[in-house]
């Protein structure tokens, strides 16, 4: 869950100084089953920096599909 966490928190400090706009929310994607822990973390970053996160879980064959095929995903756990 630690690892997550750091990997979230790293990953959110990258968009938010590449980003020069205030971040809307950010966008998560993963395998179904990570939906707990991920879900977790991404409410704890929510509650940390007011910024939401739209997360979105399925099969991870599946997601990999959707995320190969839309440019607008921002991270993604498979």
């Amino acid at each position: 869950m630690k690892k997550h966490f750091f990997a979230f928190s790293l990953i959110a400090c990258a968009v938010s100084v590449i980003l020069p706009t205030q971040v809307l929310a950010v966008k998560l994607y993963g395998a179904g089953s990570l939906r707990d822990s991920l879900t977790e973390v991404a409410e704890s970053f929510n509650e940390k920096y007011g910024v939401p996160v739209e997360t979105r879980f399925g099969p991870s064959g599946l997601t990999r599909e959707f995320i190969r095929s839309n440019y607008a995903i921002e991270v993604s756990f498979l």
